[in-house]
């Protein structure tokens, strides 16, 4: 083949895969609506469907692999009780589950970032500042998604998951570094929302910094002030030490501040978010704030 023949082979590539990736964008921007929408649990599962069709035609494809994370952590968190096989077997809800598989589909979009995995292999596959500080802008949703996915594993394993809050601070303050560099972003409210976890669900014995945790909780819901997720997990992890009042107190701001109709795009989250908080304030007012430890 002559020089001119490999020009037009080589333009004929490029074509093609620019077609595919039109195609793939297409397909994202169906799903996506559907996600949009999975405040009804059959519209997550359609669009957890549609990203694995898109997957086996693209397996390694950041954009996709954060979006299947995104939707399992959704269906953990916003439907933990559901009979529904989408994480574990039919008839066995497992939000864990649900989570560690959000987790490995994070890790596998990070993974597209060749200095974030050399440095992980050379350290031992330990997430360190800097480990974490190979990952670039591009890795943002991925980073965002694993941080929410590993955080809420961590808080239903317990005192047992605690070895991981530090790698998952390291990837959180990432995240919040990366979001101050870009000029043109909005403050994200995973970020602040990881590392006031991060403090919150430390055993006492290594002296979490509750200082921390409160002012990073407050930048969380400054950042997404019609999200109830940070607020709840501010009053459970940080109020519901004290007594029921204030719990009450949180649940009705809540209420006013946060929109749980279909149409807000926080549905799913603030209605999970209220159930949890409702059902802490039931058990320290019935049993007191030790029932929680």
């Amino acid at each position: 083949m002559g020089l001119a023949g490999v020009v037009v082979s080589a333009a004929a590539c490029k074509g093609r895969r620019g077609d595919e990736r039109s195609q793939l964008d297409v397909a994202l921007v169906a799903a996506d609506a559907l996600y949009a929408q999975r405040a009804d649990e059959e519209k997550l599962r359609e669009a957890q469907q549609a990203y694995f069709a898109m997957l086996a035609d693209t397996p390694d494809d950041p954009e996709v692999l954060w979006r299947l994370s995104r939707a399992y952590t959704a269906f953990g968190y916003g439907y933990p009780d559901s009979p529904a096989d989408l994480c574990g077997s039919p008839g066995e809800p497992d939000p864990a589950l649900c989570y560690t598989l959000a987790l490995e589909f994070a890790f596998r979009c990070m993974e597209a970032n060749p200095a974030w995995s050399s440095r992980l292999a050379i350290n031992d596959g330990h997430i360190s500042k800097r480990v974490a500080a190979a990952l670039g802008e591009r890795e943002v949703p991925c980073v965002r998604e694993g941080v929410q996915a590993w955080t809420r594993w961590t808080e239903l394993r317990g005192p047992s998951a605690a070895l991981y809050l530090e790698s998952i601070s390291w990837l959180s303050k990432r995240m919040g570094e990366l979001n101050e560099e870009d000029e043109g972003a909005r403050p994200d409210w995973v970020s602040d929302w990881g590392v006031a976890m991060g403090q919150a669900l430390a055993p006492e014995a290594t002296l979490p910094d509750m200082a921390v945790a409160e002012a990073s909780f407050e930048a969380a819901i400054v950042a997404e002030a019609e999200l109830a997720t940070p607020r709840a997990d501010r009053a459970i992890h940080l109020l519901a030490q004290s007594d029921s009042v204030a719990l009450d107190l949180e649940i009705e701001r809540i209420r006013e501040d946060c929109p749980t109709d279909d149409s807000h795009p926080w549905a799913l989250e603030n209605r999970r978010a209220l159930e949890r908080l409702e059902s802490v304030s039931t058990a320290v007012s019935t049993e007191g704030a030790d029932s929680l430890r």
